[in-house]
This record gives C-alpha cells, structure tokens and sequence, in this order.
C-alpha cells in the first residue's frame, strides 16, 4: 500500500488501494502512525517517516534477545539424542 504511492506529492485513497477487505484499517493503521499526512481536500501525503519505513520493509519490530547463557541452535526435542 505505501509502496504503491511513494512517488505521488498527493494521493487519494483509491490511488494506494491493494483491492482487499482489509485496505482502510490498514490505511487508517498508517495514518494514526503518521507514515501518511491529511491534507484537508481528501487527499493525503507520505510523510518522512512514511518513506523512511518503506526503505525499511519492516516497522517497530526487533528480534527477540536470547536469554543469557543459552545454547546457540536449536534444542533437541524430548526423547531425541543431542548431537553435541
């Protein structure tokens, strides 16, 4: 949905539609974060921190820490022998 209008000054909604059900909670989603910017006359701009999240591909996410002192790989399930 960002992608589809990132070159855009402006937009509408129907310009950065994916066709499913979903289409305005997710356009609403970005709006309350501030990826979109309301300009008044129904239309709408890509925000800096909109185009920033773009290049990302991803928003807020980080991946879970390990716990100190944990095994690197995977653990062996119940019952199997450990490799190591």
């Amino acid at each position: 949905m960002l992608r589809r209008v990132l070159r855009k000054k402006t937009f509408t909604y129907a310009n950065c539609r994916n066709m499913t059900r979903h289409d305005q909670q997710h356009f609403d989603w970005r709006v309350e974060r501030g990826f979109f910017a309301v300009n008044g006359d129904n239309t709408f701009a890509v925000t800096a921190a909109g185009r920033g999240t773009a290049e990302l591909g991803l928003y807020d996410w980080e991946p879970a820490g390990r716990p100190a002192g944990s095994a690197i790989g995977p653990t062996p399930h119940a019952g199997q022998p450990s490799l190591g």
